[in-house]
């Protein structure tokens, strides 16, 4: 009886862990990345009952929220440049949707791809324990700017 109870704790967190490598993929694999992302807002809303019980909503919003979040400062600055205009510096999270250029080392790749899932995992995993489905929405959201911290933090130059 024990196994049993042990086997489905651990079954709960198969999605979150699935959700967490979507994001991972989303920002380690230029262009092809945010198409697999798509997937995200559908995996979240399918187990919303299994991520946050009686809290879930009912409808798709929240897990639209986790995506535009994830890729609407790239979006925006793609066809703005409002980033540009303010730091001087392109986003970082930019060049993952049309990569014609791309950090000068591995590092800027992985690093950056490593900070954004960890901010973004510890947002779901609070909403997770919390019941509270706006703390994914925050770690989504949060996520992008971890990216562009640490990105600057690793990447000398960009190589076209």
């Amino acid at each position: 009886m024990a196994e049993v109870a042990t086997a489905h704790r651990a079954a709960r967190w198969v999605g979150p862990g699935l959700l967490v490598a979507a994001v991972a993929v989303a920002y380690g694999a230029p262009f092809v990345g945010i198409w697999v992302s798509l997937l995200i807002p559908f995996a979240l809303h399918r187990g919303r009952r299994q991520l946050w019980g009686s809290a879930a909503p009912r409808r798709i919003g929240v897990a639209v929220l986790v995506w535009v979040g994830l890729w609407l400062p790239a979006i925006s600055y793609t066809f703005t440049g409002w980033y540009w205009a303010l730091t001087g510096r392109d986003l970082s999270t930019a060049w993952l949707l049309l990569p014609l250029c791309g950090p000068d080392s591995s590092a800027g790749l992985v690093v950056p791809a490593i900070a954004a899932t960890a901010v973004f995992a510890a947002g779901l995993v609070a909403s997770i324990l919390r019941r509270q489905p706006w703390l994914a929405v925050a770690g989504a959201w949060l996520a992008p700017w971890a990216h562009d911290l640490a990105f600057s933090a690793t990447t000398a130059q960009m190589i076209c």
